[in-house]
Order: structure tokens, then sequence, then C-alpha cells
């Protein structure tokens, strides 16, 4: 019978595989091994090669749809596959949610992984680090860590389970819910080895280097949150309710210290104004997607001092490559705009 993901998918053909998804498939592999035999196929023997055709050549398979597919067939054939990015301004499951910062996703793996993480990233950037020359450092510890979180979520995601995944930002964790069990017992994850629910989609996922083939992606990022002195992930694998949910705290909890179980009044300010910091490139990044005034950002964030604004905000992401402007011979013109720069054309800057 062979695994799920490897079932053909009835009223498909090759018309319902994206082409801009093939490209960057192509492009990704590139990267990884720029001499791969696969990169000489043709689209339709890409797809065989993978198994994400089925045995008659000409209908897609359950993998061939999700990874390869128009945003319209998968729709049609995977209704609830979606992923909801889910901003919480509290620590409690159903209050204080930022429908501005908050996202579904919908399409193909390969675009909903983009989409999800540089959603992700621009969360994430408070703790990005510009060394004396204003270089940014962009990886770090925390950041691989949700990336393996994100690829194992789309990887061993049960997709015949009527449910959404979800990622759920809180003010002090990062969740990624997962509908299907992990089929790996979770205390065996320092043990290398995988049980794949779907291994024609794990098969792309290494391939463009988003996975590791030795099943040792969870205890790598484990160990690399230890040494950056970040707190180590928890999970909760339901077998019964067929959920998995993977925990990774925020380093801002360790301001706090847990010596008396107390929170004095300074470090509850460093932590909130973190928060507040976090909320504000997250919400500038997004504003951005069209080019948008000084001025303009400033009133979405209710901000009024412009100084402070400019250096704690504008300045670092003009100068991490997040933004630009639109008319960058002339810095102070008074038509200056700014506008988010997409992941694959960031290049840090002076700003």
């Amino acid at each position: 019978m062979g695994s799920l993901d490897a079932q053909r998918v009835t009223d498909t053909e090759i018309k319902d595989v994206d082409p801009e998804a093939i490209t960057s498939f192509r492009n990704l592999r590139k990267l990884i091994k720029p001499n791969a035999p696969e990169l000489l196929l043709k689209d339709s023997e890409l797809l065989k090669a993978y198994n994400l055709l089925a045995s008659d050549g000409k209908t897609l398979t359950v993998a061939g749809v999700l990874v390869f597919g128009r945003e319209s067939a998968v729709k049609r054939h995977f209704p609830a596959m979606r992923l909801d990015v889910i901003r919480i301004k509290g620590t409690q499951w159903g209050k204080d949610k930022d429908l501005f910062l908050s996202r579904d996703l919908t399409g193909n793996l390969l675009s909903m992984w983009t989409s999800a993480l540089d959603i992700l990233d621009r969360f994430f950037l408070v703790p990005f680090k510009l060394d004396e020359r204003m270089t940014r450092n962009e990886e770090n510890a925390y950041r691989e860590a949700l990336r393996e979180a994100l690829t194992n979520l789309l990887m061993h995601q049960n997709y015949f389970h009527y449910s959404p995944a979800q990622v759920r930002v809180y003010n002090d964790r990062t969740e990624f819910y997962n509908p299907g069990y992990s089929l790996k017992d979770p205390a065996s994850y320092d043990s290398p080895g995988s049980l794949l629910r779907n291994p024609l989609i794990a098969s792309v996922f290494y391939d463009i280097g988003w996975a590791e083939a030795k099943g040792t992606g969870i205890k790598t990022a484990r160990e690399r949150l230890h040494a950056g002195g970040y707190p180590l992930p928890e999970y909760v694998n339901d077998t019964r309710g067929d959920t998995f949910t993977f925990i990774l705290k925020h380093q801002t909890e360790q301001v706090a210290p847990r010596v008396t179980g107390q929170v004095t009044g300074h470090e509850t300010g460093q932590v909130t104004g973190q928060l507040e910091l976090m909320d504000r490139i997250a919400s500038t990044l997004e504003y951005c997607e069209e080019p948008r005034s000084l001025r303009e950002i400033m009133v979405l964030l209710r901000l009024r001092h412009r100084e402070n604004f400019m250096k704690t905000v504008l300045h670092p992401l003009l100068v991490g490559g997040y933004l630009t402007r639109t008319i960058p011979d002339k810095p102070r013109s008074r038509l200056q705009k700014y506008v988010a720069v997409k992941d694959d054309k960031r290049k840090p800057c002076m700003a």
C-alpha cells in the first residue's frame, strides 16, 4: 500500500503543479548540490524521480499536490490544509489575539514554509546582533530551532486530519501545534533515526536542505540552544488526540530569575520592553509590504517620538537589510518611503 503521501489523488494532473514551486525547488536544490542530476530533468521527469506522480505517469500523489500543487489544487483536495500563525499578546490560549500580526497561510508546502519563516523572523529580530561595523549576525540557536520546528511541523503532519496546523507566538513561548502525533517517542529524540509519516515529502525537504536525513535535527537544535543559553524545548505528544505540540520558550524569560519565584519591577519592565519592541518590528515589516512613509509607520505604532523610533526600530531594520528606502539616493527626501525586503533579496546596508 505504501505511505499515505504516496497515494494517488484522483482528478489531478501535471497542470495542477505550480511552475513557481518547481523553479523554487530547482534553485534550492542547486544551492545544496549544483551538479545534482535531477536538475537536468524535465518537470514531469523530476516529479517521477521523487515519486510525486502515480504509476500512470499523469496523476499526482498526495505528496505531489502538497509540495508542488497550485493553491487551487491544494484547496480542492485538502481543504483543511492551512498553517495559522497566531500572535497572542499574553500567555494563555484564546486571549489577546493580535489580528494584524496573525496570518492564515495556504498553498503548497514550499511557499508555506518560506512565508511562515519570514513571519517568524519578523517576531524574533529583537535578538539579532549588529557588530561594531553594523554588520548583521542573523543566525542564532533560537532561529535554527524555529526552522527545525517549522520543518518538522510540515514534514510530519497528518494531512488527513481535519484540523489546521498552528504556530502560536505567546509572550513567553512559541508553540508549534501539529495535527498528527509524533511517531517517534520524544524521549528518544536524542537518538539518531526518524519515523516518517510522509517519506516522499521528507525526501524533498532533505534534498533542499530543510531537514536532516539522519533524523538528528531536534538533537542538534537542543544542543545549540543549550550552548547558547536558551531554554530547552518541551513537547506534548498526545497519541490519543493525534496531536503534537513543540514548545520553544523565549529567551526573554531568562531575565526574570526563578530563585525566589519573584520578578522585580525592573526585570518586568525589561521583558515588557522587549515584547513591545518585538511587536513594533513585526508590525512595521508587515505594514511595509507596501511602501509607507515614516509618519504612516509611526501612526500605525502609535508612537510620537521620532528620534526614539528611528533609533530602536527604523535604523536597525535598514541596517539589517529588512527595510529599504524607495529613494535610496536621497535619504532625507520628504517623499521618502520604506518597504520590506523579501528574504531572498536582503542585503545588509549602511543606514
